[in-house]
């Protein structure tokens, strides 16, 4: 069971190129999650897993588009287990910019 006590962590990361990018390592409990595409680049993706073996991919979106607000992905009352820890793998051929922000919590 989740320890109630435990305080969430921010996650936060500014991503510009096409890559993995690991947020939080190990285990982790994921509260909410969200993104905002300031510059989409050429042909970008995004798909947001957790690390198991056998990824549990959250969110993905075939081609990322500019936004003016913040799109939530996740945001939950009871919080979601990722194993391993949380990935998020952006693609496409030219360099853009997405921010992403969100909260877990770590066993």
């Amino acid at each position: 069971m989740l320890d109630t006590f435990r305080v969430p962590v921010p996650i936060r990361a500014l991503i510009t190129t096409k890559t993995t990018t690991t947020p939080v390592s190990g285990a982790c409990y994921l509260f909410a999650l969200l993104y905002n595409c300031t510059n989409a680049g050429t042909a970008w993706s995004l798909t947001i897993q957790d690390k198991a073996s056998t990824p549990l991919v959250i969110y993905t979106l075939g081609t990322l588009v500019v936004s003016t607000v913040p799109v939530v992905i996740v945001s939950l009352t009871n919080p979601m287990l990722l194993i391993g820890g949380l990935d998020i793998i952006t693609g496409g051929t030219t360099a853009g910019a997405l921010n992403i922000w969100g909260w877990a919590t770590q066993p």
